[in-house]
C-alpha cells in the first residue's frame, strides 16, 4: 500500500476487521484536529472568548430545495472540546452519516474574529474517532470492526 500512497503521505498501520457489525466508517463519529496559525498564538484570551459564545455561525453552500443555496450553520454543537498550545489549536469535531465539521469554516470565523480571515493556516486531521457512551476512542481500536 505504501507505494501507492501519494508522496508525503504516511501509512502508519492496517487492520482488518474481524467483526459483522458493519464498516469502520459506520462507527465514525467524530474527528481531531490541529489547526495551525502564527494568528493564534497570542490570542489566547480571544480564542477563550470565541469558543464561549452561544453560537458560532457560519456560511457554507448547501442545498435547499435540491437548488445549491448558501445556508447558515451553527457550528458551535458540532465542537465536541477544544484546547489550545502556542499557535495550535486541538478540536474535536462531529462526523458521521449525518454531519461532519468542517475545520475551514471554523477558521473562517475564527480568524475573522481574530481579524485576520486570510492568516495562513494549515490543518491536519489527526485521528478518527468511535464513541461508546460519552467517550470517544480511536476508530481502529474499535472492537466491533
Amino acid at each position: 500500500l505504501s507505494a501507492q500512497l501519494p508522496a508525503g503521505l504516511t501509512l502508519l498501520s492496517v487492520r482488518t476487521g474481524v467483526g459483522s457489525k458493519g464498516n469502520a466508517m459506520s462507527k465514525f463519529a467524530a474527528a481531531d484536529f490541529e489547526i495551525r496559525s502564527r494568528i493564534l498564538e497570542g490570542n489566547e484570551q480571544n480564542v477563550r472568548e470565541f469558543f464561549a459564545k452561544d453560537e458560532i455561525l457560519s456560511e457554507k453552500l448547501g442545498k435547499v430545495r435540491g437548488h445549491k443555496r448558501t445556508v447558515e450553520v451553527d457550528l458551535k454543537p458540532l465542537i465536541f472540546g477544544w484546547h489550545q498550545e502556542g499557535e495550535s489549536l486541538f478540536v474535536r469535531g462531529a462526523g458521521g452519516a449525518e454531519v461532519n465539521f468542517n475545520p475551514e469554516l471554523l477558521c473562517n470565523c475564527l480568524f475573522a474574529e481574530l481579524g485576520n480571515e486570510d492568516a495562513s493556516k494549515s490543518i491536519i486531521r489527526k485521528g478518527l474517532l468511535f464513541r461508546k457512551g460519552e467517550e470517544f476512542f480511536p476508530l481502529q481500536d474499535c472492537e466491533e470492526l
